[in-house]
């Protein structure tokens, strides 16, 4: 994951996609 996002939220949204990503145990 070398692109960043400009904004804050969209930031924000891949990191928890990220989070549910590589922690599928919802």
């Amino acid at each position: 994951m070398g692109c960043q996002p400009t904004s804050p939220r969209a930031h924000s949204f891949f990191v928890r996609l990220n989070y549910l990503l590589h922690f599928p145990s919802a």
